[in-house]
């Protein structure tokens, strides 16, 4: 896994200190941090003008309107924490897949992958590189943040959901495609997770686990428990604190934490 950090300098000692982090080390605090997800989004008017302006991947490739919209609850609200503003699936264009969000749709890949073959077009670039200018939104909100000292949330996809995304082309119900590649090719399938296993870290990091869908506590051992947890360790190993967040599980999984 290869790890970028935006700013190697050490945190302040407010940002160390700060409620969000404190609990995070599981040290007390004198209340419940709070933050939210999809913390900047439609409910704030702020954010719907940009988006009259601009697309999705428009803000979210353009650091100065990332920034912006980070800052934007910051400044509403009395929050603990900022999440940077991004999205799960631009590493997925890094490495050679063609995404789209469609109105009324919402993201699609022109492109899946569907054979070894695919498997193996698909390039490991390093996130200086493909996420440019996600880096450079999180050089701006920190210099922002340090001030008040208040961290950063970063987040990605966990290995499968990225996978879903690539080999279903997009959003799906049942996720048919993505479980017969995982059954009928083994090998496509770990040499994906493998790709797939390339993150970005912040203050504190986030991995979305959603796309387990009818995922059973044995299938979910066999093919993506590894991979979740080497996630966990190379960024714990980092110093970064470490969340799994995980959406429409069926069946109860025990997840390695940190």
């Amino acid at each position: 896994m290869t790890t970028a950090q935006p700013d190697s300098a050490p945190q302040p000692a407010a940002l160390a200190d700060s409620r969000f982090l404190r609990a995070c080390r599981r040290q007390p605090v004198d209340a419940t941090p709070i933050w939210l997800m999809r913390q900047a989004g439609r409910y704030m008017a702020e954010y719907r003008a940009l988006r009259e302006k601009y697309t999705i991947l428009e803000m979210i490739k353009t650091p100065e309107l990332a920034c912006e919209v980070t800052l934007q609850p910051i400044r509403a609200f009395d929050l603990d924490a900022a999440i940077i503003f991004a999205d799960i699936l631009p590493p997925l264009e890094g490495m050679g897949m063609a995404l789209e969000f469609v109105h009324g749709e919402g993201p699609v890949l022109h492109n899946p992958v569907t054979t070894l073959a695919d498997v193996t077009r698909l390039r490991v670039t390093p996130p200086e590189e493909c996420l440019s200018f996600t880096l450079d939104a999180i050089r701006l909100v920190r210099a922002e943040l340090d001030s008040r000292g208040l961290p950063l949330i970063g987040f990605s996809g966990a290995p499968f959901t990225l996978a879903a995304y690539a080999v279903e082309g997009g959003s799906s119900r049942n996720y048919a495609k993505v479980k017969g590649l995982m059954m009928s090719e083994p090998d496509a399938w770990r040499d994906l997770m493998t790709k797939l296993n390339n993150n970005a870290t912040n203050d504190s990091y986030m991995v979305i686990a959603k796309k387990y869908m009818n995922t059973t506590p044995v299938s979910y051992r066999i093919y993506k428990e590894a991979r979740v947890n080497e996630m966990n360790d190379n960024v714990a190993a980092g110093g970064v604190a470490m969340e799994t967040f995980t959406l429409t599980f069926k069946h109860p999984v025990a997840f390695k934490t940190t």
